[in-house]
């Protein structure tokens, strides 16, 4: 369920109030095209291999007015290469600027070893991701590996 607001107020024995508001968003909020390569981008996540449970997450924050709506892709990531632990891993990355520019510049820290030597399994799947991405999606991402 999403709160449009969800406002805290914490009074002390003082008497003192502290209240804050945070804001959650839907798909819907954000621009037409925005929304289309958001939708993309989780479908070729969705088809990646050995990725399980791909979602949306939106985030907004009622403070600053015109502020970007954060927008993550999280999925569920089981590792091929037997070296690698845990085998599977929860994953979310904030995908807010690449489907504002369509283009970007994504980092990634695998290392390969003996016992885990698939750089791609290393890196959650991201490089057959961020390839698809480019494909399907039109977008003009480039990857860095260390």
């Amino acid at each position: 369920m999403c709160w449009r607001t969800l406002a805290l107020s914490i009074a002390s024995a003082w008497g003192i109030s502290l209240s804050t508001q945070a804001t959650c968003a839907v798909l819907a909020d954000l621009p037409l095209d925005q929304q289309q390569a958001a939708k993309c981008m989780l479908s070729v996540v969705g088809a990646a291999r050995g990725v399980t449970n791909p979602s949306l997450r939106f985030s907004a924050s009622s403070s600053s007015t015109g502020a970007p709506i954060h927008t993550f892709i999280g999925y569920t990531y089981h590792h091929r290469s037997r070296g690698v632990s845990p085998r599977v891993s929860p994953q979310e990355v904030e995908i807010t600027d690449i489907i504002v520019s369509r283009k970007g510049m994504l980092a990634l820290g695998g290392i390969t070893s003996d016992a885990a030597p698939d750089l791609d399994d290393n890196d959650f799947g991201m490089l057959r991701i961020t390839e698809g991405w480019n494909k399907k999606c039109n977008l003009e991402l480039v990857v860095m590996t260390d």
